[in-house]
């Protein structure tokens, strides 16, 4: 779940998504445009390669 382009594929509640990087990092920002419409704005706090995201 690291690809950021692939995220509208996994959650159907994420229609388009706008990532600083295709693959996210701890430094990584964007916004997801949700099925309702609404774009949302996210940054990654933490990250550990292959383990978890935040």
């Amino acid at each position: 779940m690291t690809d950021a382009r692939l995220w509208p594929l996994w959650g159907p509640s994420v229609r388009a998504v706008d990532c600083s990087d295709d693959v996210i990092s701890s430094a990584s920002t964007g916004r997801i445009l949700t099925a309702l419409g609404l774009w949302i704005s996210f940054a990654v706090g933490e990250f550990e390669p292959g383990i978890y995201w935040d």
